[in-house]
Parts: C-alpha cells; structure tokens; sequence
C-alpha cells in the first residue's frame, strides 16, 4: 500500500505559512495569501509527488479559504481531485483564526476527520486524522515549523494493519 501525507494537513501546513515569516506580528489571513508548491516522499514506500496549494485572503481580510491538490495515491487511494476547504473567518475554537492561529476539526473524503492547530507564536502546526474513505482504519498525525517562506514536517501514519509509515513534506511559497 502507497501513502503520503493528508492534503487538509498540507492546506492547514500552507494557511499557516504566511504568519510565521512575521511571526513577531498577530496572525492574518493576508500573511497566507499565495500559490504555495511542494512535494511529499514518503520513507516507507518511497513514493513521492507534488503537492500544491492556493489559499486566498477574502472578504477584506476576514476570511481565509484555500484549494489543495496533490499529485499521486492518498493513503493508497486513487489520486484524489483537488479539495476546497471552508473559510476560515475570525473567532475562536475550529473553523476560526485569531491574532494567535488558527484551529480546524472537519471531515474530508481523501483524509477523514481531522483536527488541526497552527501557533503563530512559535510557527508550530499540529493535526491528527482518522478513517479516510477508502482506507478505513488508517490514522495519521502531523507535525510541521515554519521558517519565512517555508515549511517543513512530518505525517506519521498508522495503517490498518497496524503497520507504520512516514511522509515527509516541504511546501515553498512562490
């Protein structure tokens, strides 16, 4: 079985991007504003692709909303299309971003449910999923930084059978 890394993990990862190049000034969805390019490898299988994100400052910067698409199997699944996510407007708790971050709980087809949380503070995103559609039983955690442009993390997997696996992302904003 091929996997790789949740798309709603690399969008969040992407979302967060923008705010650790000032990460001395409050969160704003117009810090994330971009098309952002990268790839995936995942160590186990050696599989690996591109993974790209648009994400979008709205509504005279209260909003945030952004597009993923990657290249290749999800969690050995057909190549799943590109994802459209729900803005993010600003408040507190999943779903909102404030001067602090920003926080997601959703569902996704390719990634299952997942929870997301990005710290403007010190760049740090972190997430886990559960039960992507077409593999059932699978979960997977993220853990990434940011540094200016940049981000870096791993996706740790478990897979059904109990067996491991890692996915390795860099996105660059362009």
């Amino acid at each position: 079985m091929r996997t790789r890394a949740g798309i709603l993990a690399i969008a969040a990862a992407v979302l967060a991007a923008g705010a650790a190049s000032a990460a001395q000034s409050a969160f704003s969805p117009a810090a994330m504003a971009g098309t952002w390019n990268g790839t995936w490898k995942n160590t186990r299988f050696g599989s690996t692709g591109p993974a790209k994100i648009v994400a979008k400052s709205l509504a005279g910067g209260t909003k945030l909303v952004f597009t993923a698409d990657f290249g290749g199997n999800v969690f050995g699944c057909a190549d799943p299309p590109a994802e459209n996510a729900k803005p993010l407007t600003k408040g507190t708790g999943p779903g909102h971003w404030s001067d602090q971050g920003f926080a997601i709980k959703g569902a996704s087809k390719a990634f299952g449910s997942l929870a997301l949380t990005y710290k403007a503070a010190t760049g740090a995103l972190t997430g886990s999923g559960t039960n992507p559609t077409c593999a059932v039983g699978l979960s997977w955690t993220v853990n990434g930084k940011f540094a200016g442009k940049k981000f870096s993390g791993k996706v740790n997997i478990k897979l059904a059978d109990g067996s491991t696996a890692v996915s390795v992302l860099a996105l660059t904003r362009a």
